[in-house]
Protein backbone atom coordinates (compact mmCIF):
# COMPACT_ATOMS: atom_id res chain seq x y z
CA UNK A 1 0.00 0.00 0.00
CA UNK A 2 2.79 2.42 0.85
CA UNK A 3 4.59 1.65 -2.42
CA UNK A 4 1.41 2.28 -4.36
CA UNK A 5 0.86 5.59 -2.60
CA UNK A 6 4.45 6.68 -3.35
CA UNK A 7 4.07 5.66 -6.98
CA UNK A 8 0.78 7.50 -7.46
CA UNK A 9 2.04 10.67 -5.78
CA UNK A 10 5.24 10.81 -7.82
CA UNK A 11 4.45 13.78 -10.06
CA UNK A 12 7.38 12.90 -12.35
CA UNK A 13 5.29 10.01 -13.68
CA UNK A 14 2.24 12.19 -14.35
CA UNK A 15 1.52 13.30 -17.91
CA UNK A 16 0.79 16.68 -19.47
CA UNK A 17 -2.83 16.96 -20.56
CA UNK A 18 -2.05 16.72 -24.30
CA UNK A 19 0.11 13.62 -23.85
CA UNK A 20 -2.55 11.97 -21.70
CA UNK A 21 -5.25 12.40 -24.34
CA UNK A 22 -2.97 11.02 -27.04
CA UNK A 23 -2.65 7.64 -25.34
CA UNK A 24 -5.65 7.41 -23.02
CA UNK A 25 -7.86 5.44 -25.44
CA UNK A 26 -5.34 2.64 -25.85
CA UNK A 27 -4.52 2.60 -22.12
CA UNK A 28 -8.17 2.32 -21.18
CA UNK A 29 -8.79 -0.52 -23.65
CA UNK A 30 -5.81 -2.44 -22.29
CA UNK A 31 -6.87 -1.87 -18.71
CA UNK A 32 -10.49 -2.94 -19.36
CA UNK A 33 -9.34 -6.08 -21.23
CA UNK A 34 -7.09 -7.10 -18.34
CA UNK A 35 -9.88 -6.51 -15.86
CA UNK A 36 -12.32 -8.67 -17.83
CA UNK A 37 -9.74 -11.46 -18.05
CA UNK A 38 -9.17 -11.27 -14.31
CA UNK A 39 -12.90 -11.39 -13.60
CA UNK A 40 -13.36 -14.35 -15.95
CA UNK A 41 -10.61 -16.30 -14.18
CA UNK A 42 -12.07 -15.44 -10.79
CA UNK A 43 -15.56 -16.59 -11.80
CA UNK A 44 -14.21 -19.83 -13.28
CA UNK A 45 -12.28 -20.63 -10.12
CA UNK A 46 -15.26 -19.91 -7.89
CA UNK A 47 -17.81 -21.85 -9.91
CA UNK A 48 -15.49 -24.87 -10.07
CA UNK A 49 -15.50 -25.07 -6.29
CA UNK A 50 -17.90 -27.97 -5.44
CA UNK A 51 -18.89 -26.36 -2.17
CA UNK A 52 -19.95 -23.17 -3.97
CA UNK A 53 -21.58 -24.91 -6.92
CA UNK A 54 -23.91 -26.80 -4.59
CA UNK A 55 -25.31 -23.50 -3.29
CA UNK A 56 -26.42 -22.25 -6.72
CA UNK A 57 -30.21 -22.61 -7.03
CA UNK A 58 -32.73 -21.92 -9.77
CA UNK A 59 -36.05 -20.17 -9.24
CA UNK A 60 -38.56 -22.98 -9.63
CA UNK A 61 -42.01 -22.40 -11.24
CA UNK A 62 -43.90 -23.20 -8.03
CA UNK A 63 -42.07 -20.52 -6.06
CA UNK A 64 -42.38 -18.06 -8.94
CA UNK A 65 -46.18 -18.49 -8.98
CA UNK A 66 -46.31 -18.18 -5.19
CA UNK A 67 -44.24 -14.97 -5.28
CA UNK A 68 -46.51 -13.40 -7.92
CA UNK A 69 -49.54 -14.12 -5.76
CA UNK A 70 -47.90 -12.55 -2.70
CA UNK A 71 -46.77 -9.46 -4.58
CA UNK A 72 -49.97 -8.66 -6.42
CA UNK A 73 -52.28 -9.49 -3.54
CA UNK A 74 -50.61 -6.60 -1.70
CA UNK A 75 -48.87 -8.69 0.93
CA UNK A 76 -45.43 -7.18 0.19
CA UNK A 77 -44.31 -3.63 0.91
CA UNK A 78 -41.07 -1.82 0.23
CA UNK A 79 -39.56 1.10 2.14
CA UNK A 80 -36.96 3.64 1.14
CA UNK A 81 -35.85 7.01 2.40
CA UNK A 82 -34.21 10.21 1.29
CA UNK A 83 -32.00 12.67 3.12
CA UNK A 84 -31.50 16.29 2.09
CA UNK A 85 -28.82 18.22 3.95
CA UNK A 86 -28.24 21.94 3.63
CA UNK A 87 -24.95 23.05 5.24
CA UNK A 88 -24.75 26.54 6.68
CA UNK A 89 -22.73 28.51 9.17
CA UNK A 90 -25.39 27.97 11.83
CA UNK A 91 -25.11 24.20 11.65
CA UNK A 92 -27.25 23.40 8.66
CA UNK A 93 -30.60 21.71 8.29
CA UNK A 94 -31.76 18.32 7.17
CA UNK A 95 -35.00 16.86 5.87
CA UNK A 96 -35.63 13.12 6.04
CA UNK A 97 -38.41 11.43 4.13
CA UNK A 98 -39.48 7.78 4.33
CA UNK A 99 -41.78 6.16 1.78
CA UNK A 100 -43.59 2.82 1.76
CA UNK A 101 -45.04 1.22 -1.38
CA UNK A 102 -46.99 -1.88 -2.29
CA UNK A 103 -48.87 -3.08 -5.33
CA UNK A 104 -52.24 -2.36 -3.74
CA UNK A 105 -51.46 1.23 -2.87
CA UNK A 106 -48.64 3.72 -2.40
CA UNK A 107 -48.36 6.83 -0.33
CA UNK A 108 -45.83 8.89 1.56
CA UNK A 109 -46.09 7.49 5.06
CA UNK A 110 -44.10 10.03 6.97
CA UNK A 111 -41.96 13.07 6.45
CA UNK A 112 -39.73 14.10 9.34
CA UNK A 113 -38.13 17.55 9.55
CA UNK A 114 -34.97 17.77 11.62
CA UNK A 115 -32.80 20.79 12.27
CA UNK A 116 -29.13 20.23 13.03
CA UNK A 117 -29.32 23.15 15.40
CA UNK A 118 -31.63 21.20 17.69
CA UNK A 119 -28.92 18.62 18.22
CA UNK A 120 -27.02 21.01 20.49
CA UNK A 121 -28.41 22.26 23.77
CA UNK A 122 -28.89 26.04 24.04
CA UNK A 123 -25.86 27.89 25.34
CA UNK A 124 -25.23 31.45 26.44
CA UNK A 125 -21.47 31.68 25.98
CA UNK A 126 -20.34 32.36 22.37
CA UNK A 127 -17.26 30.15 22.76
CA UNK A 128 -19.41 27.21 23.87
CA UNK A 129 -21.80 27.88 20.98
CA UNK A 130 -19.09 27.53 18.35
CA UNK A 131 -17.64 24.47 20.06
CA UNK A 132 -21.04 22.78 19.97
CA UNK A 133 -21.57 23.92 16.38
CA UNK A 134 -18.31 22.27 15.34
CA UNK A 135 -19.31 19.07 17.14
CA UNK A 136 -22.73 19.03 15.50
CA UNK A 137 -21.31 19.53 12.01
CA UNK A 138 -18.75 16.74 12.51
CA UNK A 139 -21.30 14.10 13.54
CA UNK A 140 -24.61 15.23 12.08
CA UNK A 141 -24.38 13.58 8.63
CA UNK A 142 -23.78 10.10 10.06
CA UNK A 143 -26.46 10.68 12.68
CA UNK A 144 -29.00 11.84 10.09
CA UNK A 145 -28.32 8.81 7.91
CA UNK A 146 -28.79 6.63 10.99
CA UNK A 147 -32.10 8.37 11.72
CA UNK A 148 -33.25 7.75 8.14
CA UNK A 149 -32.16 4.09 8.22
CA UNK A 150 -33.94 3.56 11.54
CA UNK A 151 -37.14 5.25 10.35
CA UNK A 152 -37.21 3.15 7.17
CA UNK A 153 -36.93 -0.13 9.07
CA UNK A 154 -39.26 0.89 11.88
CA UNK A 155 -41.89 1.91 9.33
CA UNK A 156 -41.53 -1.46 7.57
CA UNK A 157 -42.22 -3.28 10.83
CA UNK A 158 -45.30 -1.14 11.47
CA UNK A 159 -46.81 -2.04 8.09
CA UNK A 160 -49.57 -4.63 7.85
CA UNK A 161 -48.00 -6.49 4.93
CA UNK A 162 -46.39 -9.82 5.85
CA UNK A 163 -43.27 -9.28 3.72
CA UNK A 164 -41.06 -6.19 3.89
CA UNK A 165 -38.47 -5.14 1.31
CA UNK A 166 -35.81 -2.85 2.77
CA UNK A 167 -33.38 -0.93 0.60
CA UNK A 168 -29.99 -1.88 2.01
CA UNK A 169 -28.80 -4.15 4.78
CA UNK A 170 -31.13 -5.15 7.58
CA UNK A 171 -28.78 -3.47 10.06
CA UNK A 172 -26.67 -1.05 8.00
CA UNK A 173 -23.33 0.50 8.91
CA UNK A 174 -24.85 3.74 10.24
CA UNK A 175 -26.82 1.80 12.84
CA UNK A 176 -24.15 -0.79 13.67
CA UNK A 177 -21.72 1.95 14.60
CA UNK A 178 -24.23 3.67 16.84
CA UNK A 179 -23.87 6.80 14.67
CA UNK A 180 -20.95 7.86 16.85
CA UNK A 181 -23.28 8.14 19.86
CA UNK A 182 -23.34 4.58 21.10
CA UNK A 183 -24.77 5.39 24.53
CA UNK A 184 -28.20 6.09 23.03
CA UNK A 185 -28.19 4.91 19.41
CA UNK A 186 -26.53 1.48 19.56
CA UNK A 187 -28.94 -0.19 22.03
CA UNK A 188 -31.94 1.00 19.99
CA UNK A 189 -30.27 -0.05 16.75
CA UNK A 190 -29.58 -3.55 18.04
CA UNK A 191 -33.14 -3.82 19.36
CA UNK A 192 -34.38 -2.84 15.89
CA UNK A 193 -32.14 -5.48 14.31
CA UNK A 194 -33.57 -8.12 16.64
CA UNK A 195 -37.14 -7.13 15.78
CA UNK A 196 -36.40 -7.25 12.04
CA UNK A 197 -34.91 -10.73 12.30
CA UNK A 198 -37.58 -11.99 14.71
CA UNK A 199 -40.32 -10.98 12.27
CA UNK A 200 -38.61 -13.44 9.85
CA UNK A 201 -40.04 -11.81 6.73
CA UNK A 202 -37.93 -8.67 6.41
CA UNK A 203 -35.63 -8.79 3.38
CA UNK A 204 -32.72 -6.43 2.85
CA UNK A 205 -31.87 -5.85 -0.83
CA UNK A 206 -28.44 -4.31 -1.31
CA UNK A 207 -27.80 -2.30 -4.45
CA UNK A 208 -24.29 -0.98 -3.83
CA UNK A 209 -22.18 -3.64 -2.20
CA UNK A 210 -18.46 -3.32 -1.45
CA UNK A 211 -18.10 -7.09 -1.90
CA UNK A 212 -16.92 -6.61 -5.48
CA UNK A 213 -15.03 -9.91 -5.74
CA UNK A 214 -18.12 -11.91 -4.87
CA UNK A 215 -20.43 -9.96 -7.17
CA UNK A 216 -17.99 -10.21 -10.10
CA UNK A 217 -17.57 -13.91 -9.55
CA UNK A 218 -21.26 -14.72 -9.79
CA UNK A 219 -21.96 -12.68 -12.90
CA UNK A 220 -21.74 -15.93 -14.88
CA UNK A 221 -24.86 -17.18 -13.14
CA UNK A 222 -27.77 -17.71 -15.45
CA UNK A 223 -30.78 -15.46 -15.05
CA UNK A 224 -33.19 -16.39 -12.27
CA UNK A 225 -30.51 -18.13 -10.26
CA UNK A 226 -29.43 -17.28 -6.74
CA UNK A 227 -26.62 -18.29 -4.43
CA UNK A 228 -26.42 -18.73 -0.70
CA UNK A 229 -23.12 -17.00 0.10
CA UNK A 230 -22.78 -16.90 3.90
CA UNK A 231 -24.54 -15.86 7.09
CA UNK A 232 -24.89 -12.41 8.60
CA UNK A 233 -22.59 -13.58 11.40
CA UNK A 234 -19.69 -13.51 8.91
CA UNK A 235 -20.40 -9.88 7.96
CA UNK A 236 -20.77 -8.80 11.58
CA UNK A 237 -17.50 -10.50 12.48
CA UNK A 238 -15.71 -8.65 9.67
CA UNK A 239 -17.29 -5.43 10.95
CA UNK A 240 -16.02 -6.05 14.47
CA UNK A 241 -12.58 -7.48 13.72
CA UNK A 242 -11.80 -5.85 10.37
CA UNK A 243 -10.64 -7.34 7.08
CA UNK A 244 -7.25 -9.05 6.66
CA UNK A 245 -4.60 -6.61 5.49
CA UNK A 246 -3.60 -7.69 1.94
CA UNK A 247 -0.05 -6.50 2.62
CA UNK A 248 0.21 -8.29 5.98
CA UNK A 249 -2.12 -11.28 6.57
CA UNK A 250 -1.36 -11.18 10.29
CA UNK A 251 -2.85 -7.71 10.56
CA UNK A 252 -6.48 -6.59 10.18
CA UNK A 253 -7.76 -3.23 8.99
CA UNK A 254 -11.04 -1.37 9.41
CA UNK A 255 -12.05 -2.89 12.75
CA UNK A 256 -14.89 -1.21 14.65
CA UNK A 257 -13.96 0.86 17.67
CA UNK A 258 -16.19 0.19 20.67
CA UNK A 259 -15.86 0.31 24.40
CA UNK A 260 -16.14 -2.98 26.24
CA UNK A 261 -19.84 -2.61 26.98
CA UNK A 262 -20.84 -1.71 23.43
CA UNK A 263 -18.59 -4.35 21.92
CA UNK A 264 -20.27 -6.96 24.10
CA UNK A 265 -23.65 -5.74 22.84
CA UNK A 266 -22.63 -6.25 19.21
CA UNK A 267 -20.95 -9.60 19.91
CA UNK A 268 -24.05 -10.91 21.70
CA UNK A 269 -26.21 -9.82 18.77
CA UNK A 270 -23.79 -11.43 16.30
CA UNK A 271 -23.71 -14.73 18.16
CA UNK A 272 -27.46 -14.98 18.72
CA UNK A 273 -28.90 -13.43 15.57
CA UNK A 274 -26.10 -13.59 13.00
CA UNK A 275 -26.62 -17.31 12.17
CA UNK A 276 -30.37 -16.73 11.66
CA UNK A 277 -29.84 -14.59 8.55
CA UNK A 278 -28.42 -15.77 5.24
CA UNK A 279 -26.71 -13.49 2.74
CA UNK A 280 -27.49 -14.41 -0.85
CA UNK A 281 -26.88 -13.17 -4.36
CA UNK A 282 -29.55 -13.17 -7.08
CA UNK A 283 -29.45 -12.37 -10.76
CA UNK A 284 -32.37 -11.36 -12.95
CA UNK A 285 -30.93 -8.71 -15.27
CA UNK A 286 -27.39 -7.87 -16.27
CA UNK A 287 -26.11 -7.32 -12.73
CA UNK A 288 -26.29 -9.47 -9.60
CA UNK A 289 -27.35 -8.03 -6.25
CA UNK A 290 -26.99 -9.11 -2.63
CA UNK A 291 -29.92 -9.77 -0.33
CA UNK A 292 -30.31 -10.70 3.33
CA UNK A 293 -33.15 -12.90 4.54
CA UNK A 294 -34.09 -15.11 7.46
CA UNK A 295 -32.76 -18.63 7.05
CA UNK A 296 -36.23 -20.13 7.57
CA UNK A 297 -37.62 -18.23 4.56
CA UNK A 298 -34.52 -17.81 2.43
CA UNK A 299 -35.87 -19.52 -0.71
CA UNK A 300 -39.19 -17.66 -0.54
CA UNK A 301 -37.37 -14.37 0.00
CA UNK A 302 -35.22 -15.06 -3.07
CA UNK A 303 -38.35 -15.79 -5.10
CA UNK A 304 -40.03 -12.55 -4.02
CA UNK A 305 -37.09 -10.26 -4.83
CA UNK A 306 -36.44 -12.03 -8.14
CA UNK A 307 -40.06 -11.99 -9.34
CA UNK A 308 -40.39 -8.28 -8.48
CA UNK A 309 -37.08 -7.66 -10.26
CA UNK A 310 -38.53 -9.27 -13.41
CA UNK A 311 -40.64 -6.11 -13.76
CA UNK A 312 -37.34 -4.43 -14.70
CA UNK A 313 -35.62 -7.04 -16.90
CA UNK A 314 -32.56 -4.94 -17.74
CA UNK A 315 -31.94 -3.44 -14.31
CA UNK A 316 -33.00 -6.62 -12.53
CA UNK A 317 -33.75 -4.87 -9.22
CA UNK A 318 -37.05 -4.96 -7.26
CA UNK A 319 -39.53 -2.52 -8.76
CA UNK A 320 -41.24 -1.82 -5.45
CA UNK A 321 -38.03 -0.44 -3.98
CA UNK A 322 -37.31 1.66 -7.06
CA UNK A 323 -40.88 2.94 -6.98
CA UNK A 324 -40.41 4.11 -3.40
CA UNK A 325 -37.15 5.77 -4.44
CA UNK A 326 -38.91 7.59 -7.30
CA UNK A 327 -41.56 8.93 -4.94
CA UNK A 328 -38.79 10.21 -2.67
CA UNK A 329 -37.07 11.89 -5.60
CA UNK A 330 -40.28 13.47 -6.91
CA UNK A 331 -41.78 14.77 -3.69
CA UNK A 332 -38.70 15.29 -1.54
CA UNK A 333 -36.01 16.45 -3.95
CA UNK A 334 -32.92 17.90 -2.29
CA UNK A 335 -32.77 20.85 -4.67
CA UNK A 336 -36.33 21.85 -3.84
CA UNK A 337 -35.54 21.75 -0.10
CA UNK A 338 -32.47 23.93 -0.61
CA UNK A 339 -34.47 26.47 -2.62
CA UNK A 340 -37.13 26.53 0.10
CA UNK A 341 -34.52 27.27 2.79
CA UNK A 342 -32.97 30.01 0.67
CA UNK A 343 -36.35 31.57 -0.07
CA UNK A 344 -37.36 31.64 3.58
CA UNK A 345 -33.98 33.02 4.65
CA UNK A 346 -34.03 35.73 1.97
CA UNK A 347 -37.19 37.16 3.53
CA UNK A 348 -34.95 38.39 6.35
CA UNK A 349 -32.67 40.24 3.96
CA UNK A 350 -29.77 39.59 1.60
CA UNK A 351 -27.29 39.74 4.48
CA UNK A 352 -29.05 36.88 6.24
CA UNK A 353 -29.02 34.81 3.07
CA UNK A 354 -25.36 35.58 2.45
CA UNK A 355 -24.44 34.53 5.99
CA UNK A 356 -26.42 31.29 5.96
CA UNK A 357 -25.58 29.92 2.52
CA UNK A 358 -22.72 27.46 2.17
CA UNK A 359 -19.83 29.17 0.28
CA UNK A 360 -19.52 26.15 -2.04
CA UNK A 361 -23.04 26.89 -3.31
CA UNK A 362 -21.80 30.21 -4.73
CA UNK A 363 -19.25 28.65 -7.09
CA UNK A 364 -19.63 29.25 -10.81
CA UNK A 365 -20.27 26.06 -12.76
Amino acid sequence: MDDQFLSLTNLDSWQPLEQYFEGCDESLLTDIKKNLEWRSALRKKLLEDPAFEGRVKKLIPELQDWAKEQLFSGDVCAVDGTLSTIPSTSGGRARIGVVATSYKSDRIERVVYVSYGRLAEPVTDPTDYFKKLKSVNSTSNLLMRAVMAYAERDLALRRDESWKFIHGELLPYELRTGAGRTKTVLPRAIDLGKRLIDCEKAIGVIEGSLDVDLLNAVETLDKYEYVEARTLAHDLKMFLEGEPDPDNPNQRIGAAHFGDKDRTRVEDFMNEYGPKVKVGIFKVGFKPYLFQAHAAYFEKAAALVMVDSMMQPMRGFPLLIDYADQICSKHLAGGEFERLIQFKTARFGIEALGYEIDPRRTRRR
